[in-house]
C-alpha cells in the first residue's frame, strides 16, 4: 500500500495553526508565510480579488499594530482572516448604502427600432 497524496491546501488551512508556527514568530515572518493564503481565502469569500487585497492589507496592518497580542493567539492567521472578512463586509455595506438603486443609475431606455417598425405597426393607426 503506497502513500496517498495529501489533499491540496485550501482556504480553511488559513484558519488552523501550523504545528511549526511558534507563538514568538516575528511579524515579518508571519506576513511572508500567510499573506498569500489569507488573500486567496478572502478572495474566495468575498468574490472580488481587489477587495480581498485591500481587506488583506488592512487586516495585516491591524495585526501588525497589535502583534504582541495577536501572535499569542492560538490562531493568528484565523484572526487576520476574520478581521479581513469583517473589513470587506463593512466595505460592501458602505458601498451599498452610498450607491443609488440600480433603476436610478440607469434610466430605462426605449428599445432600439432601427427599421421604424413601431411607427408602421397596425396598432398605431387607431386611437
Amino acid at each position: 500500500m503506497g502513500s496517498q497524496p495529501s489533499a491540496p491546501a485550501g482556504p480553511a488551512d488559513v484558519l488552523t495553526r501550523s504545528r511549526d508556527t511558534p507563538p514568538h514568530l516575528p511579524f515579518e515572518q508571519f506576513y511572508r508565510d500567510h499573506v498569500d493564503r489569507i488573500h486567496r481565502a478572502l478572495a474566495l469569500a468575498v468574490g472580488d480579488t481587489a477587495v480581498a487585497r485591500e481587506a488583506t492589507d488592512e487586516a495585516m496592518a491591524r495585526a501588525y499594530a497589535r502583534w504582541d497580542r495577536v501572535r499569542r493567539l492560538d490562531n493568528p492567521g484565523g484572526w487576520v482572516f476574520r478581521v479581513g472578512l469583517n473589513w470587506a463586509t463593512s466595505w460592501w455595506r458602505k458601498v451599498r448604502r452610498e450607491r443609488p438603486p440600480a433603476e436610478d443609475r440607469h434610466p430605462a431606455a426605449a428599445a432600439p427600432d432601427p427599421a421604424g417598425l413601431a411607427a408602421r405597426s397596425p396598432w398605431n393607426c387607431c386611437p
